[in-house]
């Protein structure tokens, strides 16, 4: 299992290695990695592309998942999640702090998630 921590020091999306501590992306393809989001300020980091498998999300922070898809066990978010577009799988999502709005986009999905807390649904209009 390895621990990834989110440092934000590239432009807030995921696939930018350069965000995370160790230089590296979480994932791609190994359900063991934990991934932290927790730093400073008021940052937004955002899922865009590709398919990445973790074993949990812990965020402080806001969290948009707008392309690509998410396979996870749990995730744990104290903000906001924003559902834009993008895939979600498996997880077990504990809201607890936190909301999860899903946008208008036609390309959100959800395959065997379980969601725990305020859901929001948005209306493009």
């Amino acid at each position: 299992m390895a621990a990834f921590t989110w440092l934000g020091l590239g432009d807030g999306v995921w696939d930018d290695a350069t965000n995370w501590e160790n230089g590296q992306l979480p994932g791609p393809l190994t359900a063991s990695d934990d991934v932290v989001i927790d730093v400073d300020g008021d940052i937004t980091t955002t899922h865009r592309t590709g398919n990445t498998v973790i074993q949990s999300l812990t965020s402080s922070k806001d969290f948009v998942l707008a392309g690509g898809a998410l396979t996870a066990e749990t995730i744990n978010i104290d903000s906001k999640f924003t559902v834009n577009g993008g895939l979600l799988i498996g997880a077990l999502v504990d809201l607890t702090g936190g909301s999860i709005e899903f946008t208008s986009n036609v390309n959100n999905r959800l395959d065997g998630a379980v969601l725990q807390g305020d859901i929001v649904l948005a209306d493009s209009n």
